[in-house]
């Protein structure tokens, strides 16, 4: 498209919008953490935590990037990525719960 990609402000704005519980934002971010755009790697935990909840919302875009993710995904991420979820679907914890994540991943 000619335009260069700012990763870090698409982060920026997908995370807000997502905040105010906007689905596809939250799914575009999922998938930047997947693939690692705009992060210094693919992050599948986050990935994972940011999509689940939207699987159990029966997301068809989320249900289908997730049967890719799994099996790539060992028992122990999985879990982090389900505890991630479950804090993330807590009203208005999307931040504070990636915020969260994100400190303890970066040990």
């Amino acid at each position: 498209d000619g335009m260069p990609k700012d990763y870090g402000q698409a982060i920026k704005w997908y995370r807000a919008a997502a905040v105010q519980g906007y689905a596809p934002a939250q799914y575009n971010l999922g998938v930047m953490y997947l693939e690692g755009n705009g992060l210094p790697k693919p992050d599948l935990v986050a990935a994972y935590g940011l999509l689940r909840p939207l699987v159990e919302q029966g997301n068809a875009s989320a249900i289908t990037t997730m049967k890719d993710l799994s099996p790539k995904m060992s028992e122990a991420q999985i879990q982090q990525g389900q505890n991630l979820a479950a804090k993330i679907r807590e009203k208005n914890r999307l931040n504070a719960a990636l915020d969260e994540y994100e400190k303890v991943a970066s040990r």
